[in-house]
């Protein structure tokens, strides 16, 4: 199955999906799980040196940063995440299409239309996650916890953004129509504490797993 895991910045998304992966493979011995990630991806050089590209420069427009991500997440899907599935990994992704949507599509202002056909030569063969967890959290919070959490050097230009973006990044990905994701998206209340969520993120994946091999 295909998890994938979105928010804001700061909303802990990375965080809880390493636990909840951890968790996982001690759990469920029998099962197979990858942690990947976007922009980039796991054992994927081409898709990091993308990702560097992206996260180092702020130059770029949001049309160039659409074709650039949608080109880090055709390598990934191609090299990482379909090959791993097929050899019947669960795999667990640290952002997705979701996030095109809601940064260059909604809050940069290119349109969900115009992003989704971006990425249609990846969705064409409908790889789409089994399961979106949204991770929800108000950006106010979300930039305390980036400025509390996060050294100089590990911030990216998004990090540094005015707080009126991340609005726009939250109220996009709540907005994003039905028919650009077509798939159960479940909604975590992302003020609580990380064990707590790491927790109700870890069930709902062990039934949902469970439900799945029956």
């Amino acid at each position: 199955m295909f998890f994938t895991f979105e928010g804001i910045e700061g909303s802990g998304k990375t965080t809880v999906s390493n636990l909840v992966y951890e968790k996982l493979k001690k759990n469920l011995p029998n099962e197979k799980f990858l942690m990947t990630w976007e922009p980039g991806g796991k054992n994927d050089e081409c898709a990091e040196a993308i990702r560097r590209l992206i996260l180092k420069h702020s130059c770029f427009t949001a049309k160039t940063e659409a074709y650039l991500y949608a080109a880090s997440r055709a390598q990934h899907v191609e090299n990482v995440i379909l090959p791993h599935m097929k050899r019947g990994y669960h795999v667990l992704c640290d952002r997705y299409l979701d996030s095109a949507l809601a940064y260059q599509g909604g809050a940069m202002g290119l349109g969900y239309e115009s992003v989704y056909k971006i990425n249609m030569e990846i969705w064409k063969d409908t790889l789409k996650p089994d399961v979106v967890f949204f991770f929800d959290l108000e950006p106010s919070v979300a930039l305390k916890r980036i400025k509390s959490n996060r050294s100089a050097t590990e911030l990216t230009h998004y990090d540094l953004k005015k707080i009126e973006f991340h609005e726009k990044v939250r109220e996009s990905y709540l907005g994003i129509p039905e028919k650009f994701i077509s798939v159960p998206y479940k909604i975590i209340d992302a003020t609580k504490n990380i064990d707590e969520i790491t927790n109700e993120v870890y069930e709902k994946m062990v039934e949902i797993i469970k439900n799945d091999s029956k």
